[in-house]
């Protein structure tokens, strides 16, 4: 499972949505602190409170999907990290950890239709 994604990355995508960087970055500190003391419960809260605040970021689903896997909530990451992959659907390790917690629950990641599997692969932009 890979590491929480540095802050220099959150900040980027903050500046783009808006946000006030200094709170958010704060709170994304604190919440990575939290996981590094193995607190993934407190990391977790802190995460998923800068959801809750309006922050769109993939890193943040992305350290969220981490937290909540560690702290043993394997359904939570998964939905955190389909939300990190919809945000980022090329970075790697989103698609590792989607994956990887998918095979953890059983789960089969299908598209429906191969339009459904095309635009996956495809970013808002494009």
């Amino acid at each position: 499972m890979n590491a929480w994604i540095p802050t220099g990355f959150l900040l980027g995508m903050l500046a783009s949505a808006g946000a006030q960087p200094a709170d958010f970055t704060r709170a994304f500190q604190d919440a990575g602190a939290a996981y590094d003391d193995a607190r993934f419960d407190e990391a977790a809260a802190g995460y998923q409170g800068m959801v809750d605040d309006g922050v769109v970021a993939p890193a943040i689903q992305f350290n969220l999907g981490n937290a909540l896997y560690r702290d043993g909530d394997v359904g939570g990451a998964v939905l955190a990290y389909r939300r990190a992959w919809v945000q980022a659907p090329r970075d790697p390790d989103v698609q590792a950890n989607l994956r990887f917690v998918m095979n953890e629950a059983s789960a089969v990641m299908t598209a429906t239709h191969p339009a459904a599997a095309l635009a996956h692969g495809m970013s808002l932009p494009e």
